[in-house]
Formats: C-alpha cells, sequence, structure tokens
C-alpha cells in the first residue's frame, strides 16, 4: 500500500514469490501444493493474497506468541 515503507512491499513481494516456488517444487515431486502457495490458483490481487497471508499465518503465529506470554501488547494485535 501507499503508506507502507516501500522495503516492506518488496519483502512481501519476495516471500509471495519465495512461496510460489515452494509451490511449484511440490508439484514437481508430485505433492498436494501447500495452500497460498499455488500461483496458478492465487487469483485476486497482491494486496488480497497479502491480507490472507496475515490473516493465515501472521496473526496465528501473534495468537501462539500470546498464548506463550499472556498479557504482552500482543492480545492487542490478536484480538482486534
Amino acid at each position: 500500500g501507499p503508506c507502507k515503507p516501500s522495503s516492506a512491499v518488496r519483502w512481501s513481494r519476495r516471500i509471495a514469490e519465495e512461496f510460489f516456488l515452494q509451490g511449484e517444487r511440490e508439484r514437481e515431486l508430485g505433492l498436494r501444493v501447500s495452500d497460498g502457495f499455488d500461483r496458478e490458483c492465487a487469483g485476486g490481487s497482491w494486496a488480497v493474497r497479502n491480507a490472507a497471508f496475515i490473516e493465515h499465518v501472521v496473526r496465528p503465529l501473534y495468537g501462539a506468541l500470546h498464548a506463550a506470554a499472556p498479557g504482552t501488547p500482543l492480545g492487542l494485535i490478536v484480538e482486534a
């Protein structure tokens, strides 16, 4: 987004590319392609995929961190 530092946008795109490459490798090996790692089925805009990454990866990670250390400010993110 326009409010994000350009370095954050660059890293987000790099991570997405790494996930797509992993999905391609999984397909080559005859494995089921992990959710969100299939370039052919990605659909939506980069912003939509970024929001899905936050919802399915970042938010659960922060939830686990909050569970391990209750009372931390991380709870504000999990409960939002």
